[in-house]
């Protein structure tokens, strides 16, 4: 299955140190998609090591286990890395009741936490957060809308995953523009995600609804969207 998922348009994105091996003659999977690889993630390291087989713990180990403690050591560890590859998911509600504020602030947090993501921005009219999985960030994203609608009401909301600054508590960077982007073309109640997210998720049991291709101001390129079918 993992072969059947494209994500070339996710590499460039990953903003993290990166090693790459690969045997030069596996006989599962062609050396040729790891040098591919290399060259789209920003700065990644990629080692050949001879050899056909495919699994780490088969054959020739000592080079692959003398290769990753090189690379680990090699990492500058005084430097924090705050760019992260992550899922974000934003919500927006135009209205809210004061009576029904309180009551869904507990959803927000609720279902952000079951679904283990990281609130960055909590309040009625905006939510802001991150999850480390796409699969989750929508599944918490379906919760929220159903708790909101059991309240009366019906947040837009929006899933995309790729790189995210994280600075003094506050996400930034573009994957969390297009999220509002997204948003911006969701209606009441809509859960919207990007065709990113859509590939990373195969075999999940969502169903999901054409939303067309759109451009966003300030962005370059077309971003196709889909819906999450109730």
């Amino acid at each position: 299955m993992n072969t059947q998922v494209d994500i070339r348009h996710v590499l460039p994105t990953i903003g993290v140190p990166t090693l790459i091996l690969h045997r030069t003659g596996d006989l599962d999977i062609d050396v040729g998609g790891s040098r591919y690889m290399a060259r789209r993630i920003p700065g990644a390291k990629f080692v050949e090591i001879s050899g056909d087989d495919h699994l780490p713990w088969v054959g020739d180990q000592d080079s692959i286990l003398k290769e990753i403690e090189d690379f680990v050591q090699s990492l500058d560890q005084a430097t924090g890395i705050n760019r992260v590859l992550a899922t974000v998911l934003y919500a927006e509600l135009g209205y809210c009741p004061s009576d029904a504020a309180a009551a869904y602030r507990v959803v927000l947090v609720t279902e952000i936490r079951r679904f283990r993501g990281k609130e960055i921005e909590i309040a009625p009219r905006r939510t802001l957060a991150i999850f480390d999985g796409p699969e989750r960030a929508i599944h918490a994203a379906c919760a929220i809308r159903d708790g909101a609608r059991n309240l009366g009401l019906h947040p837009a909301l929006g899933v995309h995953t790729g790189d995210c600054e994280i600075s003094a508590g506050q996400l930034q960077g573009p994957t969390v523009e297009v999220t509002r982007h997204i948003v911006g073309r969701a209606r009441s109640g809509e859960i919207l995600i990007s065709h990113t997210v859509r590939d990373l998720v195969p075999g999940s049991g969502f169903r999901f609804e054409d939303r067309g291709s759109h451009s966003f101001p300030g962005l370059e390129g077309e971003w196709h969207l889909l819906l999450v079918a109730s």
